[in-house]
């Protein structure tokens, strides 16, 4: 941790600033900045100098953090969007963990949707209990990467095929193209045993 305080060189003393930190403290942090900006920032960095860097680096990663969308503006976003209502909530409650009808086959797999949720999403009453009925439903992570209302039907039986699948993949894969990856792959698993059998 970084002393806010200027500090007098007392034991437990916090209050002095970067000029008065032991020059091995001031050293370590110096190397360890320059290693993060590259070789491109002078070498002789000023004491100063990597406070106001550490300070804007941090302010920097905090406001990407405040302007990534959560859970509900994506989903809330959908329902406002395709106008979602109470049909697609009896359509997700009569879906079990496993794929629905077509879902599988080659010809309805779709290429992933561009989609790019709202940080505040104006949604009516109706809307509101939509999603909030959504989320309640659907307590998986891969709803985080869902672009459309059918990759929301799809993301249950997708976690439940395979609940260890990279971001990279959940966020540029349609989530029917990775179902039927998945589906692929199982069937594969299972001839196997059988191909020995005959084998032997």
């Amino acid at each position: 941790m970084i002393p806010r305080k200027r500090w007098d060189g007392r034991p437990g003393d916090t209050s002095g600033g970067a000029a008065r930190w032991p020059a091995y403290a001031r050293s370590a942090i110096c190397d360890d900045l320059r290693g993060r900006l590259g070789p491109s920032h002078p070498a002789g960095i000023r004491d100063m100098d990597f406070i106001h860097e550490l300070k804007r680096e941090r302010a920097q990663k905090k406001s990407k953090r405040l302007l990534l969308p959560g859970l509900f503006p994506r989903v809330g976003g959908l329902v406002r969007m395709c106008s979602l209502g109470r049909g697609f909530l009896e359509t997700l409650d009569a879906l079990s963990d496993e794929p629905p009808p077509g879902a599988l086959r080659v010809g309805h797999v779709k290429a992933k949707p561009e989609y790019r949720p709202p940080l505040f999403p104006l949604i009516t009453q109706e809307e509101y209990r939509v999603t909030m009925a959504i989320l309640d439903k659907l307590r998986n992570p891969y709803l985080a990467f869902a672009n459309s209302p059918d990759e929301i039907l799809l993301c249950r039986a997708l976690f439940r095929r395979n609940p260890l699948l990279a971001s990279e993949e959940l966020a540029s894969t349609h989530f029917g193209t990775l179902l039927l990856a998945q589906s692929a792959e199982a069937s594969v698993e299972d001839s196997k045993p059988g191909e020995a059998r005959r084998d032997g």
